[in-house]
């Protein structure tokens, strides 16, 4: 095996024991399958088709409706983290300390 690793399931469980399914989900990238090559007596038909229209253009679909849903995910964050500066800023103004110091106190 590559990188001399024991088992497939090794790497598998220490993802899985470090990560949140949710973590997974995000970070993983989703792999397509492995698929093994036969001997040449056993060799499969060369015929295999392509993704069709339909298919494809369902899969488009799918990728267009999560860009957009991970577009707003990202300008909600962005001005939730603006709003909060505001908010902290407006704050200090009237003399009340929020951040923390540059420095390191030991």
């Amino acid at each position: 095996m590559k990188y001399n690793l024991p088992s497939v399931g090794t790497l598998s469980g220490w993802i899985n024991s470090c990560l949140s399914p949710l973590e997974i989900h995000e970070k993983c990238a989703s792999l397509q399958p492995v698929t093994v090559q036969m001997d040449s007596g056993m060799a499969k038909e060369k015929n295999e088709k392509p993704m069709d229209v339909a298919a494809m253009s369902a899969l488009i679909e799918a990728q267009r409706k999560q860009i957009e849903k991970l577009e707003k995910q990202l300008k909600y964050s962005q001005d939730k983290n603006l709003a909060l500066n505001t908010l902290i800023d407006v704050i200090e103004e009237q003399g009340i300390q929020v951040r923390k110091k540059a420095g390191v106190k030991q």
